[in-house]
């Protein structure tokens, strides 16, 4: 199954300079715990944002996008276009896309199923955006997400499935 996982603010913003502009420590264990032992594909600045002691993401299948013939990914496999990574994962039974927002604007529309942590806050000044959800996605589960200490803001965990899926 192809499915996108994102978080997202109120504004629609994935982004800012290069990294995510909030810090959500209960939406980090759910992509960890949702994503493990499965595969995960994102765009290269995607992977240079995530701090390299944590690169690859351990348990799982890392593969990295990048037009770059000579980008080299430590513990990753590379792809260098979507089609490509799609082939190489044509026989995982769970492809969880994770950004960033080139990568989204391609996958979209082949998705299963999208996970999306609704980021109830308003970034104003981000600089990657996530794209609209159109009437081909119904909304089939909301979870409150339970805000602890190391949480910046509240959070909402929304599952979407493409209609007729």
């Amino acid at each position: 199954m192809l499915n996108v996982v994102v978080a997202v603010s109120e504004d629609g913003f994935i982004g800012r300079s290069g990294k995510i502009p909030w810090r959500l420590k209960s939406d980090i264990e759910y992509f960890r715990d949702t994503t493990m032992g499965h595969t995960v594909v994102m765009g290269r600045r995607t992977w240079d944002s995530i701090p390299e002691k944590f690169r690859p993401l351990p348990g799982r299948r890392n593969i990295v996008v990048s037009s770059d013939p000579d980008f080299v990914a430590s513990g990753a496999e590379i792809a260098h276009s979507i089609e490509e990574a799609l082939e190489l994962t044509r026989e995982d039974k769970q492809v969880f896309w994770a950004g960033g927002e080139s990568i989204y604007r391609q996958v979209l529309g082949l998705a299963e199923r999208l996970l999306i942590t609704r980021v109830h806050t308003v970034v104003g000044d981000g600089d990657a955006r996530f794209p609209d959800i159109d009437a081909k996605w119904r909304l089939t589960s909301t979870r409150e997400g339970a805000r602890t200490e190391k949480d910046e803001c509240e959070f909402t965990f929304l599952t979407y499935v493409r209609e007729g899926e």
